[in-house]
């Protein structure tokens, strides 16, 4: 039996860096750093002091996952509930519709002879 490796929170945020090297400008000004601190640190030749490390996994994941450095995992942020925005309508009761699966059956159909088409001047 094999032994998978262990993927820790700071690979994963090397590897989120990684593949946003395009936002590496923006997410280095947003952050507080140089693009060759967070380039350095998703090749995995540098560090990030917590601050920072703190702002670029919010900038990466919106805030919705956090970086718990004790146990070197990221966390999902818990959410406040979806708040209903006004009065849901009543249960639809499908039995009670006043509509059947189709139209009603029709007689057949009378066959209409198409016409047949002018022709033009001059078009022989």
């Amino acid at each position: 039996m094999t032994k998978t490796p262990t993927i820790t929170g700071l690979q994963i945020i090397r590897e989120a860096l990684e593949s946003r090297k395009s936002q590496m400008a923006v997410m280095a000004r947003d952050c507080g750093c140089s693009m060759d601190i967070l380039d350095s640190f998703s090749q995995g030749r540098a560090t990030l002091p917590p601050a920072i490390l703190d702002r670029v996994v919010r900038f990466i994941w919106n805030g919705f996952i956090v970086y718990n450095a004790e146990a070197d995992v990221l966390q999902a942020v818990p959410q406040d509930p979806p708040r209903s925005v006004g009065v849901p309508p009543p249960p639809l009761k499908i039995a009670t519709l006043p509509f059947t699966n189709g139209p009603p059956p029709r007689g057949p159909q009378p066959e209409i002879a198409p016409k047949p088409a002018k022709r033009r001047a001059g078009w022989g």
